[in-house]
């Protein structure tokens, strides 16, 4: 018994894990809490006074989806041959997450097999560099398009998950810095993507395990707010954010991915500190597969993907 005791220890102590893996909250209301509280004085909410976006842009982004169709590689419409790209834009995280839902979709029997599914975010670019050295981040995104044998003409819709590297602006000024730079950064992709008519965003999940400043607390949390301002801009009709005009995409939310750490969300959601690889930011397998499922779920359901990402 002693030897079996003394050899768990050793395994025990052997796994490295977070230093701050006691902190399971800090204590933050999500965006998608059902009352509406306020943080810091800014009411929360995905969208103004709600969790669910106005019938009316809604209504537009089922417009753009219809719009989507399996298109050849000059982005012609082909419905013999032609190919839907679903591209991902981001950082490490959002890299990992979309390579556990390349694996999720590609097992699931109700995924369109004319969605071919491009992992174009890349390790170390936060939103910061991507805007700073835009031509070496979409060189990699070319060869990730290259590799799976799509063009940018086949490229219609977007996940983006972006984050700063080292924020340390004050709030609200961090998330309107992270709102601008993802405005920039969906700009380009419309630029370099003349199809792409759905850009659906997401904050990144928990950061109170960190042991960086990199991208931790409150600033993860904050940088819902980059998402939630930037896509209630566009249904309020700010003109740079006119989707119309053909110069950006229709955006919405995708999933939201975070919550308070160990405290359930209204839906349950939670991260633990085994969610995450020893840094305390990086997603484990287990954090990457819950990411991978909300992705899913969200994009087997929601009512502008369903038409183009679930087979006919």
């Amino acid at each position: 018994m002693a030897i079996r005791f003394a050899t768990l220890l050793l395994l025990a102590t052997a796994i490295a894990v977070p230093a701050n893996c006691p902190r399971t909250s800090i204590g933050y209301k999500p965006l998608d809490t059902p009352t509406f509280p306020n943080y810091q004085g800014v009411d929360l909410g995905l969208y103004p006074g709600s969790n669910k976006q106005p019938a009316s842009h809604e209504k537009a982004g089922r417009a753009q989806a219809a719009l989507v169709l399996p298109r050849d590689a000059a982005g012609k419409p082909n419905d013999a041959t032609g190919k839907i790209v679903l591209l991902s834009l981001g950082t490490s995280n959002a890299s990992t997450e979309f390579a556990a839902f390349q694996k999720l979709a590609g097992h699931d029997a109700d995924r369109n097999p004319k969605v071919v599914l491009v992992d174009g975010a890349q390790d170390d670019w936060h939103a910061n560099r991507i805007v700073a050295e835009e031509p070496a981040y979409l060189n990699g995104v070319e060869e990730r398009i290259k590799g799976a044998r799509v063009t940018d003409e086949q490229v219609q819709a977007a996940w983006v998950e972006l984050a700063d590297s080292n924020p340390s602006l004050p709030f609200p000024a961090d998330a309107k810095l992270l709102k601008r730079e993802t405005l920039e950064i969906i700009r380009i992709a419309k630029s370099r993507f003349p199809n792409l008519r759905l850009v659906y965003l997401s904050s990144r999940i928990y950061a109170g395990y960190s042991m960086t400043r990199l991208d931790a607390e409150p600033f993860a949390y904050q940088g819902g707010f980059a998402v939630r301002w930037l896509v209630e801009g566009q249904i309020d009709g700010v003109p740079d954010l006119d989707y119309s005009a053909g110069k950006i995409p229709w955006m919405a939310w995708g999933p939201y991915l975070w919550a308070d750490g160990t405290t359930p969300r209204s839906d349950g959601l939670t991260w633990a500190c085994a969610d995450f690889q020893d840094d305390g930011i990086s997603p484990s397998e287990s954090g990457q597969l819950k990411v991978a499922r909300l992705l899913l779920d969200f994009f087997k359901n929601d009512t502008t993907t369903r038409p183009w990402f679930v087979k006919p």
